[in-house]
């Protein structure tokens, strides 16, 4: 799981939040199709970003699951750990799935 391999590296331990403000998905939420299904993939129980999209009117998927093993959604609107940008992006083009 994601938050795993935050434990097994101490630099992505220090502090890596990816928590999105509701302001941050309006001031982009124009860019974002409505009629595609959204996955907040960095799920974490404090964060509030799916809620947020949803308020915005969009349909979302997020649920604690390992990101590097599921696939979800139609497009992956969340903010990922920055730590790990790489390995995420490079899941995302594996799977064909673009990130807002």
């Amino acid at each position: 799981m994601v938050k795993g391999l935050f434990q097994s590296s101490p630099v992505k331990a220090v502090r890596d939040d990816y928590f999105t403000r509701k302001s941050a998905w309006e001031n982009i939420i124009d860019f974002i199709p409505k009629n595609k299904i959204l996955w907040e993939a960095f799920y974490d129980p404090q964060s509030k970003s799916a809620s947020h999209l949803e308020e915005l009117g969009f349909d979302v998927i997020s649920k604690d699951q390992d990101f590097f093993e599921s696939n979800e959604g139609d497009i992956c609107c969340s903010n990922c750990p920055f730590s790990l940008k790489k390995e995420v992006l490079t899941r995302l083009k594996f799977l064909n799935k673009p990130l807002f």
